[in-house]
């Protein structure tokens, strides 16, 4: 097994995570890319709650910082 194989779940959820916190966090996309990434960063889960979390504090506009929050709402709420 190669040391790519190897590569945990949790590991691949962060490299995803990390790649659509870039988009979600880019100048050079539109809106509506943006706001993809971050309903996509929701679906990783636990997995993307710091990516959400800098989403939310850093995010372009109010829209894309209000969605990271509804997403780590969902993400707090299905860990309860």
């Amino acid at each position: 097994m190669s040391k790519e194989e190897k590569v945990t779940r949790k590991e691949t959820g962060k490299m995803r995570g990390g790649k659509l916190k870039e988009i979600a966090l880019s100048e050079n996309n539109t809106f509506s890319e943006r706001m993809r990434a971050i309903d996509l960063l929701g679906e990783l889960g636990e997995d993307a709650f710091e990516e959400l979390s800098d989403i939310a504090s850093k995010g372009l506009t109010y829209s894309e910082r209000m969605n990271a929050l509804d997403m780590l709402e969902k993400i707090i709420k299905s860990e309860s």
